[in-house]
């Protein structure tokens, strides 16, 4: 398949066409094999092994979750979490079956860093004041996210040539084409398939039958008409010590809304920058990167400082591991252990620590 000029493999358990192989699918999550094949030199069996292979070593894995603009009145966070080394191992776990918690790591200089997501201003204050705060021996920090500029579903892997990539931005282009005018909520028939292509965002209409215990023909046309109507964004993860980006990096920023455009600009074609974010409160940016090495950070920071002359970097968070990664709960090394956790249920949220 081929490798781009410059691209630098640094892990024996993934070669170059599985790496590229993964970023074809970060840009098209459920493309045919067969229509990938024609655009990646191979073959849609060779395909199909390569993925199955990587899936089941926790490697690589595809996920669903809610497209916001189905959600405009949840409320997304960041929250810290203070507390006893000793206890931290503890809260984790606890918190790994919080489905509000989509995002769960272990942060260099102690503590926690969640990503939650709550139906409501209510549900968030709930899950702060509540359930978090009856944790013994905790101290909460919340920043609640006002707007998200770029997900990490926009990050790639930078391991395709160019002619490649825009085949694949074609042949996905076509899918969302072919889908329904306009996005809109999920039914409660529609959520369950939903919570299937959260487990696996490649499932076929024929498997999740199997696992719903529905009629082939019904999930058919309800997994097309879900897909039609791009409730759901999907995103190819990859285990990220495996990669040649292992160290994950917050800068926490004061950025005046006079930069904002000029940086935003320059974060969206940045290909170390995974997300970034506004949120309320002093540090009002966040800005969150996969760097090569700890020696990255500085040069990371000079540049982000050279986007931003008005604003200031207030602090700088290095993540020690990932425990839980939209949902997925993973290894220690960072592959996915096969445990998810969906945030798209049909349920009540339960307290952590509450049996499933």
């Amino acid at each position: 398949m081929g490798t781009p000029p410059g691209h630098r493999f640094v892990h024996e358990a993934l070669d170059e066409d599985d790496l590229a192989l993964i970023h074809a699918l970060q840009i098209c999550p459920r493309g045919s094999w067969s229509d990938m094949a024609a655009i990646m030199g191979s073959t849609p069996a060779t395909l199909a092994k390569r993925w199955a292979r990587l899936t089941e070593a926790g490697l690589a894995w595809i996920t669903a979750y809610p497209h916001p603009a189905t959600m405009p009145n949840h409320v997304v966070g960041l929250i810290e979490i203070d507390a006893p080394a000793t206890t931290l191992d503890h809260l984790s776990r606890l918190l790994a079956d919080e489905r509000r918690a989509v995002h769960i790591s272990h942060q260099v200089r102690g503590g926690l860093l969640l990503t939650v997501i709550a139906t409501s201003l209510d549900d968030f204050s709930q899950l702060l004041l509540g359930d978090l705060a009856t944790m013994s021996g905790t101290r909460v920090t919340n920043h609640v996210i006002t707007r998200s500029h770029l997900e990490a579903s926009r990050w790639r892997l930078n391991a395709l040539e160019p002619k490649q990539i825009q085949r694949l931005r074609r042949l996905e282009a076509g899918s969302v084409e072919a889908g329904t005018p306009g996005l809109r909520a999920l039914t409660p028939s529609l959520l369950t398939i939903a919570e299937a292509l959260v487990r696996d965002g490649r499932a076929s209409a024929k498997t999740i039958a199997e696992q719903i215990d529905r009629p082939d023909s019904t999930v058919r046309r309800q997994l097309g008409a879900l897909l039609r109507s791009r409730a759901l964004s999907f995103r190819c993860e990859i285990a990220q010590s495996y990669t040649r980006w292992p160290v994950t990096v917050s800068f926490w920023c004061r950025a005046p809304a006079v930069d904002r455009p000029r940086l935003l600009d320059q974060l969206m074609s940045e290909p170390r920058v995974r997300t970034c974010m506004s949120v309320a409160g002093r540090a009002n940016f966040v800005v969150t990167t996969w760097l090569e090495s700890i020696s990255e950070i500085l040069p990371f920071q000079e540049w982000l400082e050279g986007h931003m002359p008005s604003g200031e970097i207030l602090d700088t968070s290095i993540v020690r591991q990932a425990t839980k990664r939209m949902g997925w709960i993973l290894e220690p090394d960072g592959r996915a252990s096969g445990a998810v956790v969906p945030y798209v249920v049909t349920g009540p949220a339960r307290k952590p620590g509450e049996p499933t």
